[in-house]
């Protein structure tokens, strides 16, 4: 079978390439050819060379570095335009019915229109803060959900935001980076020693001095990846899966970003996440029973890091969310075979 996936997976991010990344790797242990539907706006294109360049003297030589590991990733993807002829079209996962994200404009592709597909569903949608009155600004969005054969979402906002166009319950499932063993693609070429691991696009001044209180307490160097902070001991220009390793062999992670909160609770490290003002990061601790871990709830997040995180428990959670997505991407297949 022959699948073709809308959503953002060329952005500088490393979440959104992960997902997608995965959501293709699992589709093709299935046995079934993958590829990515092309979008364009110049909006996106324009911030997309943003992040991958600058003109700064000092950062050169790591942004070369940090393109370099993108371009190199980019290369696991096969692209195709709308027209491509294809069995089955899964919208997601990521952000892609979030209206109020500048950069990526709502393109009506992203709600399957225009798509070369009998078969059109969603797989783990996220719309952030979206609201359901922000959905109203946009005739087109109730048509292009009416045609969709499966819907699925990956948080009770995104419900919300677009329950009111269902005629039934939709399906949640989980992120895709959950749906693969992640260590099969995880490089081990870094070799650091403990260290802080920080993954953020930029923290607030409580924030820095929260995480530098640790360092101070730990005796742990703080590495920053994708951004190259003063605060910073070390700046890594890692490649996507590159980034893997440095989630993977951290001592300890502070982030505010979905992707390093799942990052890190996939690959049971001691974490936290300042989610306070995110509603996704903040919906998945919640879903993880992991509230605790909120770095925004404290006025220190030393005590954090010295609770030992029940992953036992995680884990069941996991694993019962995954079978649910298993089963739902299942029975996606299905349909179209019973055709």
């Amino acid at each position: 079978m022959k699948i073709g996936i809308i959503t953002v997976y060329d952005a500088v991010n490393y979440g959104s390439y992960l997902q997608a990344f995965s959501l293709q790797e699992y589709l093709k242990g299935l046995g079934h050819e993958v590829v990515f539907i092309r979008h364009f706006s110049f909006k996106y294109t324009k911030w997309r060379i943003k992040c991958l360049f600058t003109y700064n003297p000092l950062k050169w030589a790591f942004k070369a570095k940090f393109a370099l590991g993108y371009f190199q990733d980019w290369k696991n993807f096969k692209t195709v335009s709308p027209s491509e002829k294809l069995d089955l079209v899964i919208i997601g996962s990521d952000e892609m019915w979030q209206l109020k994200n500048l950069t990526l404009k709502p393109l009506k592709l992203f709600w399957g229109n225009g798509v070369n597909s009998d078969t059109v569903v969603t797989y783990a949608l996220c719309s952030n803060d979206t609201t359901y009155e922000d959905t109203k600004k946009y005739p087109f969005i109730a048509n292009s959900i009416r045609n969709l054969k499966k819907i699925s979402f990956r948080d009770e906002i995104t419900r919300k935001a677009y329950g009111p166009y269902l005629s039934e319950e939709p399906e949640m499932c989980i992120d895709p980076t959950f749906l693969i063993d992640l260590n099969l693609y995880t490089p081990n070429k870094q070799q650091l020693g403990d260290y802080i691991l920080v993954y953020t696009y930029g923290f607030s001044e409580s924030m820095v001095q929260k995480v530098k209180e640790l360092s101070q307490k730990v005796h742990l160097p703080i590495i920053s990846a994708a951004q190259k902070f003063d605060w910073c001991d070390r700046a890594i220009p890692a490649s996507p899966l590159g980034f893997l390793e440095l989630i993977k062999k951290a001592k300890y992670v502070v982030t505010d970003t979905f992707h390093g909160t799942v990052l890190s609770i996939i690959f049971h490290k001691q974490f936290v996440s300042f989610a306070s003002h995110k509603p996704k990061v903040f919906d998945i601790l919640k879903q993880m029973g992991l509230e605790e871990r909120n770095g925004m709830a404290y006025a220190s997040i030393v005590d954090i890091m010295k609770t030992e995180i029940n992953y036992i428990e995680c884990d069941k959670i996991i694993d019962e969310k995954k079978k649910r997505s298993y089963q739902y991407i299942n029975d996606c297949l299905r349909g179209i075979e019973n055709e």
